[in-house]
């Protein structure tokens, strides 16, 4: 009994100090990389979670270390475009969009990604292409639908835009976003 009683106090503290590292992602993917050495996966990962948060800066110092240690890591090159595209560094997210899908072109997660990119900057016809793209590898991407409709919406082709809303919310019914999106445009 009363080494059971030790094992049990012992286990019990062992694992209220690694509870600490699983607090949160974060500090998940920092003690995997105190841990581990040339680790991309929990650098990616952290870049995520840093990225979540808003801390850009940082996500993408994690997401340039994964690649550093991996170059050829296609989801990286994504989640860098991704944050690049949104602090406006348009020629390195375009860069590492391409990157990602000559790795991976199968990947229907880049082409919206890069699609919903390139519509944001008026390169309309290169977008569709690659949200087309996106829905022939994975039909029920109901993000597409959604993306699709805000860029029909923008270009004044309603019936387009309400149909693209539609079947993003027929494949995700509760889709908050397509939800607003319809009812915005219906609205109008």
């Amino acid at each position: 009994t009363v080494t059971a009683g030790v094992l049990i106090s012992a286990a019990s503290a062992v694992t209220w100090a690694q509870l600490h590292h699983w607090r949160n992602t974060i500090t998940l993917f920092q003690r995997a990389l105190k841990v581990t050495s040339r680790n991309y996966l929990a650098h990616n990962n952290l870049g995520t979670a840093l990225d979540e948060q808003g801390k850009i800066k940082e996500a993408v110092d994690h997401y340039t270390k994964a690649l550093e240690i991996y170059p050829n890591y296609w989801m990286a090159h994504n989640n860098l475009a991704t944050s690049l595209a949104g602090k406006g560094k348009v020629k390195e997210a375009i860069d590492h969009y391409t990157k990602a899908l000559e790795i991976n072109p199968h990947y229907a997660g880049i082409h919206n990604n890069f699609a919903t990119f390139l519509a944001q900057q008026g390169r309309i016809d290169e977008a569709l292409t690659h949200f087309s793209r996106a829905l022939q590898i994975r039909p029920d991407f109901a993000e597409v639908y959604n993306n699709l409709g805000n860029v029909f919406g923008r270009q004044g082709m309603i019936d387009e835009a309400i149909d693209h809303y539609t079947k993003a919310l027929e494949l995700k019914s509760d889709y908050a976003e397509a939800h607003n999106n319809l009812g915005v445009l219906l609205a109008k």
